[in-house]
């Protein structure tokens, strides 16, 4: 009976994201490839790539972790298509070479 409400809360919790990466899109470029539905996915694949355990008592932050890292990770999709828009292959300079460089 705890886990029917528990999922319950989750399957809110993963709606109200939902909504909210869908107005997140909304106010951004027009022509973007990317949806909601990818972009909460890609924030639980992010978070869980830390390694840290998620504390579901508190869904308040859970939602503002999970909110966090959307914007986070759709900066970075900005970021990537700009980049590759200008012509940037997308490959970065190591900071060694970049502090070796400044050095010679």
């Amino acid at each position: 009976m705890e886990d029917d409400v528990l999922n319950q809360q989750l399957q809110a919790m993963i709606a109200d994201l939902r909504r909210y990466a869908k107005g997140m899109l909304r106010r951004c470029d027009a022509s973007l490839t990317i949806q909601a539905t990818d972009l909460v996915n890609m924030a639980y694949l992010k978070l869980q790539s830390t390694g840290q355990g998620i504390d579901l008592t508190d869904p308040k932050s859970v939602f503002g972790l999970y909110v966090t890292t959307m914007k986070n990770q759709l900066r970075d999709y900005l970021r990537s298509r700009k980049r590759q828009k200008r012509g940037g292959d997308g490959s970065r300079i190591p900071v060694d070479l970049i502090d070796q460089l400044v050095k010679a």
